[in-house]
């Protein structure tokens, strides 16, 4: 139990966001995701983290890097026909404490 390696971030991201695992930005993006929740956890709390619980943490927070590049001023667009404004949040792990605070020590925040 741990977070995915790189290679598997890169392809669940690339999954996730529909999008080919050889494109440059996904990489960055599944690279920055995954630096960026192994840094909020120890080791110790790293292996407490069943594998898909890590790869759900590691995609949400590469996804929000790697919608950040589209973001001017904070907000982006989705939807096809029908463009729906969405503003993005400033901390890219917004929304993977939820996921990672049941292994996490007490006061992780």
């Amino acid at each position: 139990m741990s977070l995915p390696t790189e290679d598997a971030a890169i392809n669940a991201l690339a999954k996730h966001l529909d999008e080919p695992a050889s494109d440059e930005q996904v990489i960055e993006a599944a690279k920055a995701g995954r630096a960026l929740v192994a840094d909020k956890l120890t080791a110790a709390e790293q292996a407490k983290i069943p594998d898909s619980v890590g790869t759900l943490a590691v995609v949400e927070a590469g996804a929000a890097v790697y919608y950040r590049r589209t973001a001017r001023n904070g907000i982006t667009t989705f939807g096809g026909a029908e463009v729906i404004p969405m503003r993005i949040a400033k901390d890219p792990l917004s929304t993977v404490y939820p996921i990672i605070a049941p292994y996490t020590a007490p006061g992780f925040a």
